[in-house]
């Protein structure tokens, strides 16, 4: 290449026409390694489904207590730390794994925070097997177009016009209470 060729995709190409197969072969190495990891964190997940099943109760309840408080859930999960569920399964691999090489006084550590939270892993509270559908874990039973209708009459809502905003609050609240969402979590 001459000293003042820009390197273009096209460029690289004509001067190295293998190119295209070696990144061929970087992609089938990557998705090959996809797969493996998925394998590694099946099989993590089977061997700690209890692990996974308290933390994601653990979890749960940790978020509930957070919301009763007025926290976010990213202020609660930043103050209880990583809790392996049924939501992150390479993450609980790797959790898992690195646990499993950890000396017998982090894993007595690991035990005292579990007594800790004892009182919240012994309410009986109905858990999902798996991951639900990420828009449905998302918006819950309403649809990406009412999500987006329920933001809009909240943002209406709050309009200088009287009637409007009076409108939009009550039929904000009307779907708000047909779908079971507190009105002051919908985002504007």
């Amino acid at each position: 290449m001459r000293n003042g060729d820009s390197m273009s995709l096209v460029t690289l190409l004509k001067e190295n026409p293998d190119f295209i197969k070696r990144l061929e072969i970087v992609a089938e190495e990557i998705d090959k390694d996809k797969v493996k990891i998925k394998a590694i964190a099946t099989t993590y997940n089977e061997r700690y489904k209890k692990e996974i099943q308290e933390g994601t109760k653990k979890k749960y309840m940790l978020l509930e207590q957070g919301y009763r408080e007025g926290k976010s859930t990213e202020e609660v999960e930043k103050s209880s730390g990583f809790i392996p569920s049924v939501y992150t399964p390479i993450l609980n691999w790797l959790y898992f794994f690195i646990l499993e090489g950890e000396d017998l006084d982090n894993e007595s550590k690991r035990l005292r925070e579990d007594e800790m939270y004892r009182t919240l892993l012994q309410e009986d509270v109905q858990l999902p097997e798996a991951a639900p559908d990420m828009e449905t874990y998302i918006y819950g039973n309403l649809t990406l177009e009412k999500f987006q209708t329920l933001k809009k009459l909240k943002r209406l809502s709050k309009s200088p016009n009287e009637n409007e905003a009076f409108q939009a609050y009550r039929k904000c609240l009307e779907m708000c209470k047909q779908h079971n969402i507190d009105f002051d979590r919908v985002p504007t």
